[in-house]
Formats: structure tokens, sequence, C-alpha cells
């Protein structure tokens, strides 16, 4: 997804805490460039969406990895997040 200038997935993984089982995440494409820290942001999402939707972590990557037809390959995206290639907000 693409909101201005910022690109963007939520996908689901396991939650490398061992904790949760399965989690959501924000993959955010670039920077972030929203005038409101991340943690801020979350709040917001438990006012407009069910608890178990709100992402726990948001990752910052340079790019996200596509496919040849511009899908965002999820399962590649969830390896690099699980190998410590992308920082959290």
């Amino acid at each position: 997804m693409s909101r201005g200038n910022t690109t963007f997935v939520a996908c689901g993984m396991k939650d490398p805490r061992d904790i949760l089982g399965e989690i959501v995440v924000l993959c955010i494409e670039g920077e972030w460039k929203e005038s409101l820290p991340w943690n801020q942001v979350r709040i917001r999402f438990f006012e407009a969406m069910e608890q178990l939707q709100v992402p726990v972590f948001a990752y910052v990557v340079p790019e996200l990895p596509r496919t040849a037809n511009q899908k965002v390959q999820l399962n590649v995206l969830r390896q690099r997040i699980e190998d410590g290639k992308y920082r959290t907000l």
C-alpha cells in the first residue's frame, strides 16, 4: 500500500520473542516520515482496529522485496526480518 510517498505492507510472522505465536508487523519502505512516533501511531491503531490486527512491531526496510510483477514477496520479507536485516522503530 501507499500513503502519499510512503509505501508499506503489513504481514503476519512468528513472534521473535516466542510469546504470542503469530504477530502482525508493519514494514515501511524507505524511512519513517510520520510526524508522530511509532508508539503514538500504534495507540491510534488500537482505537481503530481489533487488538489482534494491530502491528506489534514496525520495521523500516530500504526496499520491499518484489516479484517481477511488483507484488511484495512476504516470505522473503519475513525471512529478512527473522535474520535481523531490518531495524525496528
